[in-house]
């Protein structure tokens, strides 16, 4: 399964506030099983699509993608990620 990290989705480096709204965006993408959260083997936090019968909501609801996860975002997170995570562009517009 190919995921992306969710840091490098969620984060526009150039605005925190739109950062803190893509992330309550995708909470309820998350929430409806329209994508899936799941954590690599490295223990990094990945986001996938959800849109095949093998990756269907029923897999969701089977908790195979529904992990929950609950963090402090605060702007210093926001700047430790754009470094860590070297991101310079936001991947949502």
């Amino acid at each position: 399964m190919n995921g992306i990290n969710l840091f490098k989705l969620i984060i526009n480096p150039k605005d925190f506030r739109h950062s803190v709204e893509n992330l309550f965006t995708l909470s309820f993408l998350i929430h409806n099983g329209k994508v899936g959260f799941y954590v690599s083997e490295k223990g990094e936090p990945l986001i996938c699509k959800l849109h095949d019968k093998q990756n269907s909501y029923d897999s969701y609801k089977q908790d195979k993608y529904s992990h929950q996860m609950v963090f402090e975002f605060d702007m210093a997170m926001w700047r430790k990620a754009i470094e860590v995570f070297e991101i310079m562009e936001s991947l949502i517009q």
